[in-house]
């Protein structure tokens, strides 16, 4: 009984060890050095988000090929500070862009803007499998193209020579990559700089009638600060549908805005928040579902995969759906019936017998109409 509870102290150690993601992988950038490049030089950024210092000696950042097993190593070495970032200089593929910040760490690695894997690990063991070995002491990861094998529970998106994979919140881990990061506008930081000095308490959204009520409240040392609330039909594309301009002491109360006309189907919003010295910091993203009709596609999880599929769809009514799987030529692979319920629903769809490739599924229904949704890739 002592061996069981000492191994069993053990697991829940190393799961808790595991999971306390107090630093995480905030950036990453491929195009230094190329065409229209930003900066001169590729990095991975991360960002310390607790409020106590972290002993980066032993940790170390680890890079793969999409779907490659070789990892480069970068130990890590300094105490970060709570609320800091930490850049990590990688190779530049020319002489094109702006130099970085001096950097914390730097390697002998290049990023691949259309897909790859990088891993926060607590130790300067090189990893050896191709997909996320937990038990290998990694604190965080991040698998972005489609052509990454292995994510935290979706992939985040690719980037371009101009842009950056970036975390929506550097102080907040979903533990999915697909939500955790969008594509932006490179941002390199270093261990000097330290976050913005407002704190966000809450940003959630709730209805009243029609309508949307989006609330937030913050703590604020900033003398000056803008809130924009933005909203977008797909994670993807952000547009501002609220902005103002307010005091120190107004931080000090709570904010409320009603998002009076929402688009119908799935509406996401986040708040970008400018502090007086012109720095920008974005809230987690939040979803609210508004229909019409019967409902609509929420997602499609994970983005690649092997045996089955979880469609998440959002329906106004009780009803009966169809479910086409096609490929990308629009031939029809399978048709699924479906029961839902008025609310949220979750429907397996099995794949094992899918060829390799790149799919989508679109749902019928009698009230809604015909829905495409989100692809999949079969791997």
């Amino acid at each position: 009984m002592k061996i069981f509870f000492t191994i069993l102290f053990v697991i829940i150690s190393f799961f808790c060890k595991a999971q306390n993601k107090a630093l995480v992988i905030c950036e990453v950038y491929g195009g230094g050095g190329t065409l229209n490049g930003i900066y001169k030089n590729d990095y991975v950024e991360l960002f310390n988000f607790s409020t106590s210092s972290i002993d980066l000696s032993g940790y170390s950042v680890q890079l793969a090929a999409p779907a490659g097993s070789l990892w480069t190593v970068i130990s890590l070495s300094g105490i970060l500070q709570p609320n800091h970032w930490y850049l990590i200089k990688g190779q530049s593929d020319g002489s094109l862009g702006a130099d970085l910040p001096a950097a914390d760490a730097s390697g002998n690695f290049n990023i691949n803007v259309a897909g790859g894997k990088i891993a926060l690990v607590n130790s300067n063991k090189s990893l050896n499998t191709s997909c996320i070995p937990f038990n290998e002491g990694v604190v965080d990861f991040i698998g972005f193209g489609t052509s990454a094998n292995c994510s935290e529970t979706s992939n985040a998106p690719a980037h371009t020579n101009t842009s950056a994979t970036s975390r929506v919140n550097p102080a907040a881990d979903e533990n999915n990559n697909s939500t955790d990061f969008i594509v932006f506008s490179p941002n390199p930081r270093n261990a000097s700089t330290l976050a913005l000095p407002i704190t966000l308490n809450n940003f959630s959204v709730s209805k009243i009638d029609k309508a949307n009520r989006i609330h937030w409240q913050v703590n604020c040392l900033s003398t000056s600060v803008t809130f924009e609330v933005q909203r977008s039909p797909s994670i993807q594309y952000f547009n501002t549908i609220y902005k103002s301009t307010e005091s120190r002491a107004r931080c000090a109360t709570p904010f409320n805005f009603n998002d009076d006309t929402p688009q119908n189907g799935p509406n996401y919003y986040r708040l970008k928040i400018i502090d007086i010295d012109g720095d920008i910091f974005y809230s987690k993203i939040i979803f609210s579902a508004n229909f019409s009709g019967s409902g609509g596609l929420v997602k499609i999880t994970p983005n690649i995969i092997s045996s089955q599929a979880e469609i998440h769809y959002t329906s106004g009514v009780k009803e009966n759906i169809q479910l086409m799987v096609t490929d990308m030529q629009g031939r029809l692979i399978k048709k699924i019936f479906s029961d839902v319920i008025s609310g949220d629903n979750k429907i397996m769809i099995q794949t094992g017998n899918l060829s390799s490739g790149q799919y989508q599924i679109k749902v019928i229904s009698k009230n809604a109409g015909s829905i495409d949704a989100a692809r999949f890739i079969k791997q």
